[in-house]
C-alpha cells in the first residue's frame, strides 16, 4: 500500500494533523491499533485553547453537545490540607476522552482521511536514511504502508518515536498517573475540580527527594451537574514515589484512607471501572520532533506543559503546523531533515516562551510547599473572598513570587488564546 502521508495514531493530534493535510488536498491514511471510540486515560479536559481548531474542523457544536459539565470552580487543598475555592474564568469542557477524541477523528475522516483501526504500527520503513513509511500488524497479518511523509502520534510510548531517537528519559520531566470514574460521589459542588497537593503526613523515606519533587498529585473533578460522580485520578512523578518508598497505586490508597477530602468526597464512593496508568511525559521547551520523512506529534514527542502536563492543546496546534509544513515539502519535494525541522521551529515559537512560564511557576509555587500554602492562605484573606478568580489572582500571586510588574498568562490563557 503507498499513500502520501501515513498518520500512525488518531489522537487529538493525529486526527488534526490528517484533518489539516487533507485539507490541502494530500493523499492521507490515518492507522490506530484501537477501535474507535476508545478510552483514554487522563483528566478529560478540553481547553479553551482548542476552540478555535473545534471551529476550523466544524466540530465545535457537536464538541459542546457532548460536554459533561463545564468546569466552574477550583478547590485546592495545600500541603497541610488547607483549602481555597476560586471561580473559573472562562471554564473548560469536561468531556470524556472516548467521546471528545472520536469526534475529532470523525472530522478527519469528513475531509477525506482514509481510516484503517487495528493497524498497529511496529517499525519505520527507513531507507537510505529517510522514513519512507511504517511496518505494522493488521488483522494478525504483517502489511506495509509506503509513504512519502510519515506522521508518528502514537503516544508517549510510542516505539517509532524511540527508533528515531525522540524519547524524553529525563526522571523530572516525566510522570506516572493513575486514573479511574467514581460514582456515588458525596459532598462535591457541580462543576467544582478539586486539586490536592502532596500532603505534609505523607510516609517519607527521603525527605530530599520529597521536596525536590514536590507536587500537585491528585485530582477530583466533577463529571455531572449532581456532582455524583467525578474522574479521579493521581499523578506523581518518579522522584515524589521514590520519596515516599511507594508505587503510584500505594500512594493513591495511602492518600485515599487518611487524607480530609479523600473521606469527605470518596468514603461511600467506587470506582467503576478500576484506575488505569499511562507515563506522562513533557517537556520545558519544543524538543526535536521530525527526522528526514517524518515529523512527531503530542506525546510522543513529549510535548505537554512542564507544569501540569496539559497535551492537547500542542498535540492540536501540532497536527495544524504540521500540516502547513507538509503541504511546502510536498511542493518542494524536500523530505530532507532540514527542511522538516521546520515543524520544530513553529510549534517552539508558539510554545517555548509559555513552557519557560510554566517551568519557573512548577519550580517556584506549584512545586514550593510553603509557597503553595502561603498562596492560598493569600487568597483566603482577600477581602473580596470567595468571589476570586483563579487565573487573575494566581497572575497576581505570580506577580509577587517572581518580584515582577509583567502581566502573566496563564491556564486557558495559553500562547495568548482565550
Amino acid at each position: 500500500m503507498k499513500r502520501q502521508v501515513v498518520v500512525v495514531g488518531a489522537g487529538p493530534g493525529g486526527s488534526s494533523a490528517a484533518f489539516y493535510l487533507a485539507q490541502k488536498g494530500l493523499d492521507v491514511i490515518l492507522v490506530d491499533k484501537e477501535t474507535f471510540p476508545r478510552e483514554k486515560v487522563c483528566g478529560d479536559a478540553y481547553q479553551s485553547s482548542l476552540y478555535p481548531l473545534f471551529k476550523e474542523m466544524g466540530i465545535y457544536e457537536e464538541m459542546e453537545a457532548n460536554l459533561q459539565v463545564m468546569a466552574k470552580y477550583i478547590r485546592q487543598f495545600g500541603p497541610g490540607e488547607e483549602e481555597v475555592v476560586f471561580k473559573v474564568e472562562s471554564g473548560e469542557w469536561a468531556i470524556p476522552r472516548r467521546i471528545g477524541d472520536d469526534i475529532i477523528r470523525r472530522a478527519a475522516v469528513r475531509a477525506g482521511v482514509e481510516w484503517m483501526e487495528g493497524f498497529e504500527g511496529t517499525e519505520l520503513i527507513i531507507k537510505k536514511g529517510r522514513v519512507m513509511g511504517v511496518k505494522g500488524i493488521y488483522n494478525n497479518q504483517d502489511m506495509i504502508i509506503e509513504a512519502d511523509l510519515t506522521v508518528i502520534a502514537n503516544g508517549s510510548h510510542s516505539i517509532l518515536a524511540r527508533q528515531l531517537g525522540i524519547f524524553n528519559n529525563d526522571p523530572g520531566l516525566y510522570m506516572f498517573a493513575i486514573r479511574g470514574y467514581w460514582e456515588n460521589v458525596k459532598n462535591l459542588e457541580p462543576g467544582t475540580c478539586c486539586w490536592v497537593y502532596d500532603t505534609d503526613w505523607m510516609p517519607v523515606v527521603d525527605q530530599a527527594l520529597v521536596d525536590e519533587h514536590f507536587f500537585q498529585p491528585i485530582w477530583i473533578n466533577s463529571l455531572d451537574e449532581e456532582g455524583t460522580k467525578a474522574s479521579v485520578g493521581c499523578c506523581v512523578s518518579e522522584g515524589l514515589l521514590r520519596g515516599h518508598g511507594m508505587s503510584i497505586d500505594e500512594y493513591f490508597n495511602y492518600w485515599l484512607k487518611h487524607s480530609v477530602p479523600g473521606n469527605r468526597y470518596l468514603k461511600d464512593a467506587r470506582c467503576v471501572d478500576g484506575m488505569k496508568g499511562w507515563r506522562l511525559p513533557c517537556c520545558s521547551k519544543i524538543e526535536k520532533n521530525y527526522a528526514a520523512g517524518a515529523m512527531v506529534i503530542g506525546d510522543a514527542a513529549s510535548a505537554p506543559d512542564p507544569c501540569y502536563y496539559y497535551g492537547v492543546s500542542p498535540a492540536m496546534y501540532g497536527g495544524k503546523f504540521c500540516a502547513d509544513i507538509a503541504e511546502e515539502a510536498f511542493a518542494e519535494n524536500d523530505f530532507s531533515e532540514e527542511k522538516l525541522s521546520e515543524f520544530q521551529k513553529r510549534l517552539g515559537a508558539m510554545y517555548d516562551p509559555i513552557w519557560a512560564q510554566y517551568v519557573e511557576i512548577r519550580k517556584k509555587i506549584v512545586g514550593n510547599r510553603d509557597v503553595a500554602r502561603d498562596l492560598i492562605l493569600t487568597c483566603r484573606n482577600k477581602p473580596e473572598y470567595p468571589d476570586i478568580y483563579y487565573g487573575a489572582c494566581f497572575s497576581e500571586y505570580m506577580q509577587k513570587v517572581f518580584n515582577s510588574s509583567a502581566k502573566m498568562s496563564f491556564g486557558n490563557q495559553l500562547a495568548g488564546r482565550d
